[in-house]
């Protein structure tokens, strides 16, 4: 990324720009390193991208006026300039992949680094999860998505500007540049609301960025008569970037509209930067040198990041946060001085990396990494280098689901945000259970079907994902980044209904309430753990808040356990499985190379039992309350996983994890969940007796 150091003679050569680097790197490295002030940092990527659209610009400009502009002479100054730092990234990324990641996580990151080293690596990231999603501290190579943009830039601008200088003018390249900046910038906004993956990942709707610096190039022919303006403009370019490094979120409508804040205080601050004064604060020894190993600082801080994360599983404590910004910086001298530099100046050895030599070199050294990593790609990860590992046999259970024949009847719901699944009992006599709600209904499919089976029950499961199981409400998303939003929101206030008219309409024995219940009252900091913020709502012209949440939940769940009861089900509520804190996908199945099988179990635990305890005490308290009423059970799933004694709450269990990331169970953890939830005295199947209630007594 940011490979921009295109300076064709000494003239050009701006120390303020290495300083605005220094500036803009170390905000992505600090914002990465999760210091909670620097929640904008995500923003010196775009710092980047106007400084990489001057200089490419001016280059172009400088040479296809003078008529020594060359395409095969800019390429492989592109080449040089990028090519080395960024295959020794991807190359030493592998190793350690290889070392540690998982099968799943090393297919990922095989085609993550294939696609990387064809610079289309953003396309990848595009059709995967966002940037600031948990599952991004699984990826290193993700960072790369911004070098893709700029290396799709330069395939195109040269001919660009070549097309516009030569054949229509000077002024005319000014006027069309504009234009491509602000339509760039429209669509960029536009494609927020529809498709905010896109906005952020793909060059079309960041292009307007380059731009901002491209125009930058004719500008300097305006220069005001008193320095005094310079230094104000620097001053307030440099206010701009900090404010959105230290106001911008990960909640932040971005890039559009907003993406011109820190563009326009990075366009002053390039404008302005010899400013005679405030300049120092840009062109000082330090921040220039920083800025002179930026390109290395960037490619190389994530994976280390990422790759310390991975081996120890645990959030960065304060102390390691500093040691790995310190790492960084120190790998990236050692790449500034050892690798990038001396190869892109081709001195490592008298005239031995010609331009033909160079470029074969790099074709080869590319396909000595692109070869093992598809191969790991195209064969599940090299699962082999995992030892293969059995759950306990009480954890062993096999099920088969099928649809019940009423389900024909049901509206359609929609492939990512339902279904509707029998399993358990087949016989006509058996009783009859519903469970309701969001994904954490669906996780409960292997304990409703061992429960079925062996207690004869018919449990039918039916599922809105992301839609709590409370009638006369709907859920809404405290941040709307996408039109998805509002198309879930309008999908869960009918599944809502859905739910309700099925109760009303059918004759279960149980109806079972099950979901990720915390979202709708917690607030957004759970200890060192961001959390989503979703509100439960009855009129959403009223306003929200996490309180107005708490008390709609209170009144309408009670309500909803009423409404149910009075129509004769049993009802069965199901509190919230213990939040892991941390997504333990594959923690298990790693290679033993660097983790030794012993310490398995504790990397696999999960946040402190206290904190975890504190998050589901609400519900459980209340859910006890609501379970001390005549035919109501409360099953509170945090005395299986929570016992006392333990550090962690139970997410890994002999050789099997019970987690398929950190709020799901898997098959196995759901197994363990109806084994422990059998042996209770709370249990409600034994020898065909209703639900006994419960006290909270254990």
């Amino acid at each position: 990324m940011h490979a921009s150091h295109a300076a064709p003679s000494r003239d050009h050569y701006r120390p303020d720009i290495d300083g605005l680097r220094a500036l803009s790197v170390i905000a992505v490295v600090l914002f990465h390193a999760e210091y909670a002030l620097f929640s904008g940092g995500f923003v010196g990527v775009d710092v980047f991208f106007v400084i990489s659209g001057f200089l490419i610009t001016r280059l172009l400009v400088d040479e296809i006026r003078a008529g020594t502009f060359s395409f095969a002479n800019f390429y492989m100054r592109r080449a040089r300039r990028l090519f080395p730092a960024l295959w020794f990234t991807a190359a030493s990324s592998f190793v350690l992949a290889f070392l540690l990641f998982s099968p799943a996580h090393l297919e990922r990151f095989g085609g993550a680094v294939f696609w990387t080293l064809a610079s289309i690596s953003n396309f990848y990231f595009w059709g995967e999860e966002g940037y600031f999603d948990a599952a991004a501290t699984f990826k290193p190579l993700l960072h790369t998505w911004s070098l893709s943009v700029e290396e799709q830039f330069y395939m195109v601008w040269p001919a660009l500007m070549l097309l516009l200088l030569r054949r229509l003018g000077y002024w005319i390249a000014l006027a069309a540049i504009i234009v491509l900046a602000a339509t760039s910038l429209y669509w960029s906004e536009r494609m927020l609301s529809a498709d905010a993956l896109a906005a952020f990942f793909l060059t079309p709707f960041r292009l307007f960025e380059l731009a901002i610096g491209a125009l930058l190039v004719w500008i300097p022919r305006w220069q005001p008569r008193h320095a005094l303006w310079l230094e104000f403009m620097l001053v307030s370019g440099l206010g701009l970037i900090a404010y959105a490094v230290f106001t911008f979120t990960d909640e932040s409508r971005f890039p559009g509209l907003l993406a011109l804040i820190p563009c326009g205080g990075a366009a002053l601050a390039i404008y302005a930067g010899r400013a005679p004064r405030c300049g120092r604060l840009l062109s000082n020894p330090l921040a220039v040198h920083i800025g002179l190993i930026s390109y290395s600082l960037y490619l190389i801080h994530w994976p280390l990041l990422v790759f310390y994360q991975y081996y120890t599983f645990e959030p960065l404590s304060a102390l390691e946060r500093l040691a790995l910004v310190a790492a960084a910086i120190a790998s990236a001298e050692f790449m500034f001085r050892y690798i990038e530099r001396p190869l892109r100046h081709g001195h490592l050895k008298p005239g031995s990396l010609s331009p033909p030599a160079f470029g074969f070199a790099c074709a080869l050294s590319a396909l000595v990494i692109c070869l093992p990593a598809a191969t790991a790609w195209a064969n599940a990860g090299w699962a082999w280098r995992v030892k293969q590992t059995r759950p306990a046999a009480e954890l062993q259970h096999s099920f088969t689901t099928w649809t019940p024949a009423w389900a024909d009847a049901e509206p359609d719901f929609g492939g990512h945000f339902g279904g509707i699944v029998s399993v358990g009992s087949r016989k006509a006599s058996a009783r009859t259970a519903l469970i309701i709600g969001d994904s954490h209904a669906n996780h409960l499919r292997a304990l409703a079907d061992y429960i079925g089976k062996k207690y004869d029950v018919q449990f039918t499961i039916y599922v809105g994902f992301g839609c709590p199981p409370v009638f006369g409400t709907y859920k809404i998303y405290a941040i709307n980044r996408t039109s998805m939003g509002k198309d879930r929101q309008e999908s869960c206030r009918l599944q809502i209904e859905r739910w309700r008219t099925l109760v009303a309409s059918r004759d279960f024995d149980y109806v079972g309430l099950a979901a990720r219940w915390a979202w709708l009252y917690e607030s957004t900091q759970y200890g060192p753990y961001r959390m989503r913020q979703d509100y439960l709502v009855t009129d959403e012209r009223a306003d929200h808040d996490a309180e107005s949440s708490r008390a709609i939940f209170i009144e309408h769940l009670a309500r909803t356990v009423d409404e149910i009861r009075a129509r004769g089900p049993q009802v069965l509520l199901f509190a919230q499985v213990p939040h892991q804190g941390k997504k333990l996908e594959d923690c298990s199945a790693v290679p033993g190379y660097l983790i030794e099988a012993a310490s398995i179990g504790m990397r696999c635990g999960g946040i402190d039992r206290e904190l975890a305890l504190s998050r589901l005490a609400f519900t459980d308290e209340f859910f006890i309350e609501l379970g001390k009423r005549d035919g109501v059970t409360a099953v509170i799933p945090s005395r299986y996983f929570c016992s006392a004694g333990q550090r962690h709450c139970t997410s890994f269990s002999g050789s099997a994890a019970l987690y398929q990331d950190n709020n799901h169970l898997n098959h196995f953890g759901s197994m363990y969940y109806a084994r422990r939830w059998e042996e209770s005295p709370e249990f409600p199947f034994v020898d065909g007796a209703g639900p006994q209630a419960h006290t909270g007594a254990e």
